[in-house]
């Protein structure tokens, strides 16, 4: 299930600011309080959602209309922020006030096809701090691999299974590029190294797999997720 946000600032931003996946990440994690949803933080487990970069501008202008998408496998997630943001009609990002100009709530067909709304990312060394990076020269097999174990771990935790896959999560894959994102938490500032796709194809969809390619649609692909990384939508046949 997902949520569209269309949303704009009536104040004038300090020059050079950026829409920052902390500051979406907070919003969303007040909303769920707000909802009376606490047990979102409890232990180190994954957190189920996952949400777009903002289109079509990443820069903060006044009068601007911005968009933006979070989507979930847990429909409690999904319809807490709905509620909460619809009623509001407003949210704040790093003391602005955003006004919404329109709200949706709604599900989506699985298909066979995908698109990245968001950059895909996976460590490479975690210990280190070391992302994978198609310009550093690393190689393409590791991150088709390493994508698969993580979509099926996340899997296995969510529903509490244990499947396995013996073919290839995507049958066919079209780069697109990548890219280096800034964050700001609190005084520090540092990068994550992600990428964004064109396709993301599926050959045959088995009907056994339904459940879990759908599950990965909301969930989103790779690491960090509920910061915003890993968005993906379903390409229907005319391309949207």
């Amino acid at each position: 299930m997902r949520i569209k946000i269309k949303f704009y600032t009536e104040e004038e931003p300090i020059p050079n600011y950026n829409f920052n996946k902390y500051d979406f990440q907070g919003m969303i994690y007040s909303s769920l309080l707000d909802a009376g949803v606490t047990d979102i933080h409890d232990g180190n487990s994954i957190r189920f959602f996952s949400f777009s970069d903002v289109f079509p501008y990443n820069y903060v202008k006044k009068d601007l209309i911005y968009n933006f998408m979070i989507s979930s496998p847990v429909d409690r997630i999904i319809n807490s922020i709905y509620d909460v943001l619809n009623k509001n009609k407003y949210f704040y990002l790093s003391g602005y006030k955003f006004n919404i100009a329109e709200i949706k709530k709604f599900d989506v067909n699985i298909s066979k096809s995908f698109i990245t709304g968001s950059p895909i990312v996976l460590y490479l060394d975690n210990r280190k701090n070391r992302y994978f990076s198609i310009r550093n020269g690393d190689s393409i097999a590791f991150f088709i691999k390493r994508l698969k174990e993580n979509a099926i771990k996340k899997f296995n935790i969510f529903y509490n299974d244990e499947i396995s896959m013996n073919h290839l999560l995507f049958d066919k894959m079209k780069f697109h590029k990548e890219v280096s994102v800034l964050l700001n938490k609190g005084t520090k500032n540092f990068n994550i190294i992600g990428t964004m796709w064109y396709k993301l194809d599926l050959l045959r969809l088995r009907r056994s797999e339904v459940k879990f390619y759908k599950f990965i649609m909301d969930a989103g692909l790779g690491e960090k997720n509920s910061l915003g990384f890993g968005f993906i939508n379903p390409v229907v046949n005319n391309g949207q």
